[in-house]
């Protein structure tokens, strides 16, 4: 399922891998973006937990600096607040990731 609202407009993304913006500022954008869209996590774990096994994709090869990529992609961030909800539902709750 694409999810564009969730991605990182081009201004953001440039300017944090030219080295305009440090990764602290990058986070806070995207932060600030989901609040912005309006983004329900609940809704957004549940759509995840009931589809079974899932990946999140994005332009980058890594959600994390690895190898040639010396740059978080912002898919690092939105699974630290998938894996941190505190919703009281335990169902709701991951319990690891992995990332490739």
């Amino acid at each position: 399922m694409h999810k564009p609202e969730l991605g990182i407009i081009y201004q953001i993304r440039s300017s944090y891998i030219e080295g305009y913006i440090d990764k602290e500022a990058f986070r806070g954008w995207h932060d600030w973006h989901l609040k912005e869209v309006d983004f329900d996590l609940y809704e957004f774990v549940k759509f995840i937990k009931n589809s079974g096994r899932c990946c999140l994709i994005c332009m980058e090869e890594y959600a994390k600096p690895k190898k040639t990529q010396k740059y978080f992609c912002h898919r690092d961030f939105l699974t630290d607040i998938i894996l941190n909800n505190d919703s009281e539902d335990f169902l709701l709750r991951f319990s690891k990731r992995k990332d490739l």
